[in-house]
């Protein structure tokens, strides 16, 4: 569903209708619809490579010697967009800030990611200023955690929407520069979030133009849900309180419960969009922000009467959009498992009928074509641990290389992911670091 950030300003994020025509400003998997009475079927898509595939490349990082204190610049290159080059920085430790500097050469176009020597996910970056047009990737993090053997990983930008589409996507080569300071220190960012089902004026996403909000009403979505408003709204709160229960996050709903002091993120629910689903300001890594919104147009579902979902059906949609718009909004980035809330949606039946979670997956290929979000971790590393002591309520489990996850279950039609072609499989480059200096 979602786009790629920056690091020095706020992004837009947006889920596309599923039968939207991909334009610039879009941000959808480029797939062909075909619409049928019971079902929406894509009839193409990537099949998503395992956790244990994804992660693969990462053992054969080229090492870069990262000094202490200070930096490292290299040069480096791809040859083609199926490749992706893997440099190990050695050790750190939570509190240390590593900031990634990378100049595309002659135009290269590349994206940046970091991540843990087990290949999980710390932070990605495709343009450091989408809105002021700069295009080479960014990255200033400060570690919460210790790690044994840092990766950084470039690969040819695949940005399609919300993400600049200048220069090549071919081959080139870059310059990398890596700093290491001891000035990383973080505070844990709890968030509260306003369930808004009221409607709103002037709201205004990213830097996009502002627009209104109509009310939530499910007769609106169709007719013959005229009468189940509340009850959907009910099922809406209660499904998106059963998603976040294990992370320090406090769900309030506009029509039950008053409005906070102090900071907190609004979700609104309703209206329609011609395109899109649901639109978030940004990915905002680890919840640097606690003051965001997004907006859940829940009209646009109409758009799938064809396939007469239930009432039931419609609510878990909606918080299934919702808590992936609200993932963007604490730092999550797209994942390639149709079973996960981060997940770009596939059909109309993983939407209606599959009751996703935040979970261990390859990335969607669009944030970087190697590597897993493990977002359970990544949402605890963000908000901190519930009970407020240290103590860790995730279950430790989902660091572990597990299988995959279990195929989709669907109440109609059939498993996408069956019939999808294989996915590209990646080349790592391992060409010698030159001009590598200190």
């Amino acid at each position: 569903m979602f786009p790629h950030r920056t690091s020095s300003e706020a992004r837009m994020v947006a889920l596309v209708a599923l039968c939207a025509i991909p334009t610039a400003a879009c941000d959808v998997l480029p797939v062909e619809w075909v619409f049928a009475a019971s079902r929406v079927q894509a009839a193409s898509r990537l099949n998503p490579i395992s956790i244990d595939e994804a992660v693969a490349p990462f053992a054969h990082a080229v090492p870069v010697a990262l000094p202490q204190v200070g930096s490292v610049t290299f040069d480096g290159g791809l040859t083609s967009a199926d490749e992706v080059a893997l440099y190990a920085l050695g050790p750190v430790a939570a509190r240390e800030r590593i900031i990634v500097e990378v100049a595309g050469r002659d135009g290269l176009n590349t994206m940046a990611a970091l991540f843990t020597s087990r290949g999980e996910l710390i932070d990605a970056n495709d343009d450091r200023s989408y809105y002021g047009g700069q295009v080479d990737p960014f990255l200033n993090v400060a570690m919460r955690a210790d790690d044994p053997n840092l990766v950084l990983g470039l690969a040819i930008s695949r940005a399609r929407y919300f993400g600049l589409n200048d220069g090549r996507y071919t081959s080139g080569e870059f310059r990398v520069t890596v700093r290491r300071s001891l000035d990383g220190a973080f505070q844990y960012v709890p968030q509260t979030v306003w369930l808004e089902f009221g409607g709103g004026s002037g709201i205004r996403i990213a830097q996009e133009p502002a627009f209104d909000v109509a009310p939530f009403d499910a007769g609106r979505i169709s007719g013959r849900l005229a009468g189940d408003t509340g009850y959907i709204r009910d099922l809406i709160v209660a499904k998106m309180r059963d998603d976040l229960a294990a992370f320090n996050v406090v769900l309030l709903s506009s029509d039950r419960d008053a409005r906070p002091a102090g900071n907190y993120s609004t979700v609104y629910f309703g209206g329609a969009n011609a395109r899109f689903l649901g639109l978030a300001d940004n990915v905002d890594s680890f919840n640097g922000n606690p003051r965001q919104s997004a907006v859940i147009f829940a009209e646009t579902l109409g758009l799938f009467e064809a396939l007469r979902p239930s009432a039931e059906a419609v609510a878990q949609g909606l918080a299934n959009i919702a808590a992936h718009e609200l993932g963007h909004l604490l730092g999550l980035e797209h994942a390639a498992d149709p079973n996960d809330l981060m997940a770009e949606a596939a059909t109309a039946e993983q939407i209606f009928f599959v009751d996703a979670t935040y979970g261990l997956s390859p990335l969607d290929p669009h944030v970087f074509p190697a590597g897993v979000q493990n977002a359970p971790t990544l949402l605890e590393l963000a908000l901190g641990p519930v009970d407020g002591l240290g103590n860790s309520t995730v279950a430790r489990m989902m660091s572990g290389r597990a299988a995959a996850p279990a195929g989709m279950q669907f109440r109609a039609g059939r498993n996408p992911s069956s019939e999808s072609p294989p996915a590209k499989r990646l080349r790592l480059c391992d060409r010698p670091l030159s001009k590598q200096k200190r």
